[in-house]
């Protein structure tokens, strides 16, 4: 059975924290409400903001949809901005020529994630670009492994996927999917996030066993 690489985004290939922190600050100011640490914005670095923003940046739930639009407005102009991982590029291409599947499953927005995709040249370097599409319900990230999955199986992909992501959420989403998965220490979670699932300092890891091969990763 082949390997199916399923790839976070923000964290995990693209450091994107400095322009989500600044573009939640930025979006807090411009709809009146009180600034935050930065380090507390940080916490929404991965998770999607509808849950991030009430809980790391105290946003009321009445005003959720207002601070993201304006962050999504004011993050349009600068997430492509955000450096790609140095070793990224050269591990996709290894992974393929290793025969295995690379896919993305980010909880970003589906647009956004092929925006910043594109801005690295990237597009082609994975099979499927799944992200969140918050108009059909589509925001956590259990519903997005669940949906890049699905597209895979309907072309005809059969695998044994990976997910490889820095956050809890992925993990999270890894579980309740019954899937495999592997926490990226480099990203912004905690170490502790990655529960009972392995950890790797660099991607380039990826490419040995076990996780380029389809046996069971899960301590």
């Amino acid at each position: 059975m082949v390997r199916i690489f399923l790839w976070d985004l923000d964290g995990t290939m693209i450091d994107s924290g400095p322009t989500i922190i600044g573009s939640i600050r930025e979006a807090l100011a411009e709809c009146g409400l009180p600034d935050v640490p930065a380090e507390r914005a940080r916490g929404c670095v991965g998770p999607p903001l509808i849950d991030g923003l009430p809980r790391f940046c105290d946003v009321p739930l009445d005003r959720l949809d207002e601070i993201i639009a304006a962050y999504r407005t004011i993050y349009a102009t600068q997430m492509t901005s955000a450096p790609l991982y140095p070793e990224i590029p050269d591990t996709l291409a290894k992974a393929a020529e290793l025969g295995i599947i690379n896919a993305v499953a980010t909880a970003k927005p589906e647009t956004a994630a092929r925006t910043i995709l594109a801005a690295h040249d990237l597009t082609d370097a994975f099979t499927f670009i799944t992200g969140a599409d918050p108009e059909r319900g589509i925001n956590h990230k259990e519903q997005v492994i669940e949906l890049c999955l699905e597209r895979l199986s309907e072309a005809g992909y059969a695998g044994d996927p990976l997910m490889i992501g820095d956050r809890s959420y992925d993990m999270e989403g890894a579980r309740a999917c019954n899937i495999d998965a592997v926490f990226a220490r480099r990203g912004y979670g905690e170490a502790s996030e990655a529960g009972d699932f392995p950890a790797i300092d660099s991607p380039t890891q990826l490419l040995d066993a076990p996780y380029a091969a389809t046996s069971p990763t899960r301590a």
